[in-house]
């Protein structure tokens, strides 16, 4: 029997669109691991989660009772009995890079030795970078449209992104003490919050394209570490594809256009890479 892998992903409107699953599933297709993708419904998740035996990942906010999310992936390996399950991009990431199963003398690496500190440094220095409160609302509210309309799923989005972030003041300000906002009511097209959220977000995304800028200009290729992508790219591309399915075509054209077509270039250099999404 050869390896056979599952993995658990939510179905929307355009097919993949979870920045989490995005960082497996490109891991998986960068080191041309065949899988099988398994779609849920968000309602789904906890009861399929708990069937295969994936853990969970948290608590439900402000509650005791586990909550259960995607990415995991189910592993069948010859000669073991009982499946693997692997919970969470990251710990996914660690056991796909580990295991000989999935790994030869060409098989590129998700971390090369030596570099987990700095993708680590990298990754956490993301977070006021291109990841902003303004990139935030931007796709956060792009995300409740992507849901079948009238779903149980769109509904889910929409009370859960409220709850979540409608009534944080840093996001919103005093007012936000007031009342909670809908995803629909945090960057409206056309509006001045809109255009400031654009503007806060370009300037994050800059701040993380000069790490981008020196690679290309010394020629080495278009990653962090020149011609093969490492995980903190991987995690960089998937904020992107997030970032594709959750604002205007217009808008997206615009971000292509940024930071002297760095991104341009890190999109295009991940065709091979997001070419498979089932």
């Amino acid at each position: 029997m050869a390896v056979e892998i599952k993995l658990y992903d939510i179905n929307s409107n355009v097919g993949a669109w979870s920045p989490s699953v995005f960082k497996t599933r490109f891991a998986l297709n960068l080191k041309k691991i065949p899988y099988e993708t398994r779609w849920l419904k968000i309602s789904e998740i906890p009861e399929v989660a708990k069937s295969v035996g994936a853990a969970a990942t948290g608590k439900i906010k402000g509650t005791d009772e586990p909550w259960y999310t995607c990415p995991f992936i189910q592993v069948s390996l010859p000669g073991v009995e009982k499946p693997t399950v692997v919970t969470e991009s990251s710990a996914i990431a660690d056991f796909i890079d580990a295991h000989p199963a999935f790994n030869d003398a060409d098989t590129p690496k998700l971390f090369p030795p030596g570099t987990r500190a700095l993708q680590e440094a990298f990754i956490g220095n993301l977070w006021g970078g291109m990841l902003t409160v303004s990139f935030l609302k931007l796709a956060v509210s792009g995300s409740a449209t992507i849901m079948e309309p009238g779903s149980a799923d769109a509904e889910y989005v929409r009370k859960t992104r409220t709850a979540w972030f409608g009534g944080r003041t840093d996001w919103f300000g005093p007012r936000a003490a007031e009342k909670s906002f809908q995803p629909e009511e945090w960057v409206p097209a056309g509006s001045v919050e809109r255009a400031e959220a654009w503007k806060e977000t370009q300037d994050g995304f800059g701040k993380t394209a000069v790490v981008y800028k020196t690679t290309h200009k010394e020629g080495l290729g278009p990653w962090l570490m020149g011609s093969a992508p490492i995980f903190a790219d991987i995690l960089v591309l998937s904020y992107l594809a997030f970032f594709q399915r959750t604002v205007t075509d217009e808008e997206w054209a615009k971000v292509m256009e940024w930071d002297d077509g760095v991104w341009k270039t890190v999109w295009e250099a991940g065709a091979p890479i997001m070419q498979k999404l089932d």
